[in-house]
C-alpha cells in the first residue's frame, strides 16, 4: 500500500463515495476562507524577502521565488507548520516538494496508476520513494501529536482533519 496515494484522486470508485461525502464539506468556500490569515502571513514574508532582495539589488529569479512562496503557504494551510522556504535555501519541506514532481519514480508511478491500474498493485513498492513517504507521513503526525499535546488549534487542514477523526458525526460542522 502506497500510503500517500490513498487520496481522492486515485481512489477506486467504491473507496472514494463515502470518503469523499466525509471530506467535502472541509472544503466549502467557508473552510477554506477561514485559510486566509495564513496566506497573508506568507504574503507578508514575501513581501519582507522582496524589500530585502531590492535593498540589495540582486536579481531575483521568480520561478524560483514564486515556487517558494507557494511551498510557505502550503505548509502553513495544508500541514500547518511554517516552512521559511523563502529564506532556508535548504529547506527539507522544498527538498521533499520538488522530488515529488521531479523524480522519476513518482513520475513512473503516477503513469502506471492512471493507465495499468493492475500494474501498480504489483510495481507500486518499487515505484515509490520510501524517504519522500515517509517525510511527509512523519511530518503529519508530529504536527498532530504536537497539537494534540499542547493543545493547538490552527485554521489550517490539518486541524479540520483532526476534528474529523474525532467527531465523524460531525463533519458539517468543522472548522466553524
Amino acid at each position: 500500500i502506497e500510503p500517500l496515494a490513498q487520496h481522492l484522486f486515485f481512489l477506486e470508485s467504491e473507496r472514494w463515495r463515502p470518503l469523499r461525502s466525509k471530506l467535502s464539506p472541509i472544503f466549502t468556500s467557508g473552510k477554506l476562507k477561514e485559510m486566509f490569515p495564513l496566506v497573508v502571513e506568507c504574503a507578508g514574508n514575501l513581501e519582507k524577502f522582496l524589500d530585502r532582495v531590492s535593498d540589495s539589488g540582486q536579481p531575483v529569479e521568480c520561478h524560483e521565488m514564486s515556487a517558494k512562496f507557494t511551498t510557505d503557504v502550503i505548509g502553513s494551510c495544508a500541514f500547518g507548520v511554517s516552512m521559511n522556504a523563502l529564506e532556508d535555501e535548504d529547506s527539507e519541506f522544498r527538498k521533499m516538494g520538488r522530488r515529488i514532481f521531479r523524480d522519476f519514480k513518482p513520475q513512473a508511478r503516477n503513469i502506471c496508476r492512471q493507465l495499468a491500474p493492475w500494474l501498480m498493485k504489483v510495481l507500486g513498492r518499487f515505484l515509490q520513494s520510501a524517504e519522500v513517504n515517509n517525510f511527509f507521513i512523519n511530518l503529519v503526525r508530529s504536527t498532530m501529536q504536537y497539537r494534540e499535546e499542547n493543545n493547538v488549534n490552527r485554521p489550517d487542514m490539518i486541524n479540520m482533519l483532526m476534528e474529523l477523526k474525532k467527531h465523524p458525526d460531525k463533519v458539517n460542522s468543522i472548522g466553524e
